[in-house]
């Protein structure tokens, strides 16, 4: 590969838009009966986020897709468009996600009541959890992402020009730095996850089988129908009122999914053939001993 090859397979993986999707041979595998229990209740909603050290967008959620634009940091000014699936955990707490190339995705759970929004970001072979604070949604002061979806060439030029703004050579530059300034998966909403879910395993049936998952402190265990359980470094958010967000790596951008404790569902957006879609299972068990 090239180095301009190589550059352009990170972006796609950073920015997972509709373009640069096309640009990079794959499109998005998706249907409209995927979109998930979440879509009629965000249908129409602009959302205003930001990630401390990273990036702030404008959210605009219509016609079963999700427009963004960057408003601030190495994605401002970028404007992108992504087929999405959103699942609702509860009135306040919905989980979405949509696929990137090469076997990465963007993972993100908004929580209104606390106004925070979490994301599990990247491959199936490690992740970049970031945690940020939702200013407004559907509110006088609620911006949306104006402008039309870019194309390739216009979203890497904003992309470089944004990475010299921000006094480094090139984006990847930009985005290696900001990992190691946020010190690796260790942010509070994830100690916390890992403090609470340490020492206990949960697990539900699925269509392939029995899938137990266990945490011990910077480790997670999980075993699909009886198999030999793979170990994954611990990626555990805690969202507020008993929901966690647990990820382990895997194939096809890896598996992702949200923990309701209190109504004992589990939510996953990740089949094992890659594909994208909602699936909602019961937890038969949540406990530190004989789960």
């Amino acid at each position: 590969q090239t180095t301009r090859e190589k550059v352009m397979k990170k972006l796609c993986v950073i920015l997972g838009t509709a373009a640069l999707l096309a640009a990079c041979g794959e499109e998005p595998v998706r249907t409209a009966a995927d979109i998930g229990s979440g879509w009629e209740d965000l249908d129409g909603s602009i959302v205003n986020y930001e990630y401390p050290d990273f990036s702030g967008f404008y959210l605009h959620f219509r016609n079963g897709a999700l427009q963004w634009k960057g408003f601030a940091g190495l994605f401002k000014g970028v404007v992108a468009e992504v087929d999405l699936v959103a699942s609702k955990v509860n009135d306040r707490v919905y989980f979405m996600s949509w696929p990137t190339p090469n076997g990465g995705g963007d993972n993100v759970i908004m929580n209104f009541d606390t106004m925070k929004v979490h994301a599990h970001l990247g491959s199936g072979d490690g992740f970049q959890l970031f945690s940020g604070t939702i200013y407004c949604r559907d509110t006088p002061d609620c911006n949306a992402p104006e402008g039309e979806p870019m194309g390739m060439i216009n979203t890497m030029r904003l992309l470089a020009g944004n990475a010299k703004e921000l006094g480094y050579s090139s984006p990847m530059d930009a985005n290696e730095a900001i990992v190691e300034k946020r010190d690796g998966r260790f942010q509070e909403p994830d100690r916390q996850g890992m403090a609470e879910l340490t020492g206990k395993s949960f697990a539900y049936q699925t269509p392939e089988g029995l899938v137990r998952v266990s945490i011990a402190g910077e480790e997670t265990s999980v075993s699909v129908a009886g198999a030999e359980p793979v170990i994954s470094p611990t990626y555990a958010t805690a969202i507020g009122n008993g929901i966690y967000y647990v990820s382990w790596h895997g194939e096809h951008g890896g598996n992702h999914v949200v923990l309701d404790s209190g109504t004992m569902k589990v939510y996953d957006q990740i089949m094992p053939d890659g594909t994208r879609k909602e699936a909602v299972f019961d937890a038969i068990c949540f406990a530190s001993e004989g789960c």
